[in-house]
């Protein structure tokens, strides 16, 4: 079933739609989740699956993801160079780990 996004002022269209047209679309999956697509008429891809207890995740066309936790704070882990980062948002406090092992704390 496709619906429209919650808090979005998108027009939405049916998940068919040729690949030139932006399409967005979403649906309430089990536990208490919803998930939207958002595919850009460049072949682009966005998915946002929002959870119960207020967390939101974000996968990029790139496979980089981003989740946001109800207490504001973030990971985000980078496809392009495989590192992770950790924003501790109570602290204003970034913790990276890169591929190679080093870690970094910065404020």
């Amino acid at each position: 079933e496709t619906i429209p996004l919650r808090g979005q002022n998108f027009d939405t269209k049916s998940c068919g739609a040729k690949e030139s047209e932006a399409v967005f679309c979403g649906q309430n999956l089990p536990g208490a989740k919803f998930e939207a697509k958002h595919m850009t008429g460049t072949g682009g891809r966005h998915q946002r699956i929002e959870f119960g207890n207020g967390s939101v995740k974000e996968v990029m066309s790139d496979g980089t993801t981003v989740t946001t936790f109800a207490n504001g704070d973030r990971l985000t882990l980078n496809a392009k160079d495989g590192s992770e980062e950790y924003y501790y948002s109570s602290e204003k406090i970034r913790h990276i780990k890169y591929a190679n092992g080093k870690e970094v704390l910065r404020s």
